[in-house]
């Protein structure tokens, strides 16, 4: 048996009116390449994954019918904030959350309600057993959990 490759892209949401429109435009030539899904990368602010990433994510999978997978960082997130996203993403009938630790800035306090993706994972596990999450993991440091996770090698 043949496996299939995955051919996938990765969006960085702008912060701009413009640049916005023209990922639109190139999401909409994605598109035609047929790719398996589109992830939506954010960055470590949680007050513009909403803004942000959602509306991006939300493009991608109600606008051009593509599958569509979530970034969400743990360190500069709160719970509350993580069940806000959880409810609007399953809500638009998101295809995955990709749960990271997230960069990790000398200037910035992390919120310290996750302090891995390992911990961001067992709360939406929790909250929500249906959400499908991907993490990345380097082999020699994944502890692989007995919970159905998928974990992938980076």
């Amino acid at each position: 048996m043949s496996k299939k490759q995955t051919f996938s892209f990765e969006v960085f949401p702008p912060n701009t009116s413009v640049s916005t429109q023209k990922l639109y435009e190139a999401l909409g030539e994605m598109k035609g390449l047929e790719p398996d899904y589109i992830s939506v990368t954010c960055s470590n602010n949680p007050d513009n994954i909403k803004e942000l990433t959602v509306r991006v994510s939300e493009y991608i999978k109600k606008e051009l019918g593509l599958p569509c997978i979530a970034h969400l960082p743990a360190m500069y997130i709160s719970k509350e904030q993580v069940l806000s996203v959880m409810d609007e993403l399953k809500t638009m009938g998101i295809d995955g959350l990709l749960a990271l630790r997230g960069d990790i800035y000398p200037d910035k306090t992390p919120v310290g309600d996750f302090r891995y993706a390992s911990d961001l994972i067992s709360f939406i596990r929790e909250k929500d057993g249906e959400i499908p999450i991907l993490a990345p993991a380097i082999r020699r440091f994944i502890r692989i959990p007995e919970t159905g996770w998928r974990i992938f090698n980076t």
